[in-house]
């Protein structure tokens, strides 16, 4: 009987450590995503600031 508990709690150690494995990746591919979309906001952040100051450059001329 003890030796069913111990089996049937490592079972549940597996299959907790790959539900964590499977979490943990899904982290790193937010993570990634998050990472790209941050680089993308502050590219058309430049881009604006670019043609901000181009426009008033010409508007003041």
């Amino acid at each position: 009987m003890a030796d069913i508990g111990k089996e049937l709690i490592f079972e549940l150690l597996k299959q907790i450590e790959q539900t964590l494995g499977r979490v943990e990746y899904k982290i790193d591919e937010i993570r990634s995503e998050l990472s790209a979309s941050r680089e993308e906001q502050l590219l058309m952040l430049h881009d604006f600031q670019v043609a901000r100051s181009t426009w008033a450059g010409r508007s003041g001329m």
